[in-house]
């Protein structure tokens, strides 16, 4: 009986070190996933958000003259905000109340024109000033020094 107490406490003894360790691996996995998204993917979207309004307002006092690129820009944008808000939710690294606020920014910047287009189209008057608007209020924000996704949603929060 002694002899049977021992293997069973030796075998407690592994199972909860395996335990641990495995514990530590994944703690250690999500911490890595964390700080790609915080360090990598928001820095991207936030690269794209600033561009976004700096090509419109450069477009803007330029005549128009290369309408094309705010189409890309804006592309570019919706696929950056859209890739961050999905890895989020698959890394279940947002709440479902970030992916609320991010989805209603996405859609911000998905209602402006031109979604997407040739360098041929020729945007109207009200397209414009629709852009202009949507520059004027991306400008609001100073996205160089947000930091964290905390700080990246509230300036969402802000503006929607």
């Amino acid at each position: 009986m002694c002899r049977s107490y021992k293997w069973i406490l030796s075998l407690l003894v592994v199972s909860l070190l395996i335990n641990f360790i495995l514990l530590f691996i994944t703690y250690s996995y999500h911490n890595k996933i964390n700080h790609v998204n915080e360090n990598i993917l928001l820095s991207a979207v936030k690269s794209k958000i600033t561009y976004l309004s700096d090509t419109i307002i450069s477009n803007s006092s330029e005549g128009w003259e290369k309408e094309f690129e705010v189409t890309i820009a804006i592309d570019d944008t919706l696929n950056a905000l859209g890739s961050f808000i999905i890895v989020g939710d698959d890394t279940e690294w947002l709440s479902e109340n970030e992916q609320h606020e991010l989805w209603g920014f996405y859609r911000v910047i998905d209602s402006s024109p031109p979604k997407s287009g040739t360098k041929y189209r020729v945007l109207s008057d009200a397209e414009r000033i629709q852009l202009i608007e949507l520059a004027e209020m991306l400008k609001q924000e100073d996205w160089k020094t947000i930091q964290s996704l905390d700080q990246f949603i509230q300036a969402i929060s802000r503006l929607i």
